[in-house]
């Protein structure tokens, strides 16, 4: 399963915070204005019923919308620490996912994809030490 494409790939983002970080993944899909706004809702929505850390310096905001008609993910890698919720760890690779609002299966498969491949310890240090967009395009999707 391809997770990502070379052109949804942020790295070295100056963003150090969630909101700020989300925006700026969301803007990286070049999305109408209003749609992006109500996208970054859903999310920071979905954010506040439960957080999206998910250990080893990971976070995968998600959710399932109606204002897109095809999946959407986005990653983001900072040299800086990015602090996600105060009670957890810091972050420095964000998967974004956006999946269309009646696509559940395929929203639980990237979910599962990205989420398999974070426990792996080999894949987190690669990716750590990777900055070109096409080596870590080919890691993820790999």
């Amino acid at each position: 399963m391809k997770i990502v494409e070379k052109d949804n790939i942020i790295i070295n983002s100056n963003k150090i915070n969630k909101e700020n970080i989300i925006e700026n993944m969301i803007s990286s899909l070049n999305l109408d204005i209003e749609i992006s706004e109500n996208i970054k809702n859903e999310i920071m929505i979905r954010e506040k019923i439960d957080n999206t850390v998910l250990g080893f310096g990971f976070a995968i905001p998600h959710c399932k919308s109606k204002y897109i008609n095809e999946s959407k993910v986005v990653y983001l890698k900072s040299l800086t620490n990015i602090i996600w919720d105060k009670e957890e760890e810091p972050v420095n690779h964000v998967f974004m996912i956006l999946v269309p609002e009646n696509n559940v299966g395929e929203h639980i498969d990237i979910l599962k994809d990205i989420s398999s491949k974070i426990i792996d310890k080999n894949f987190r240090n690669k990716l750590n030490i990777l900055e070109d967009k096409i080596e870590i395009e080919k890691i993820l999707n790999s």
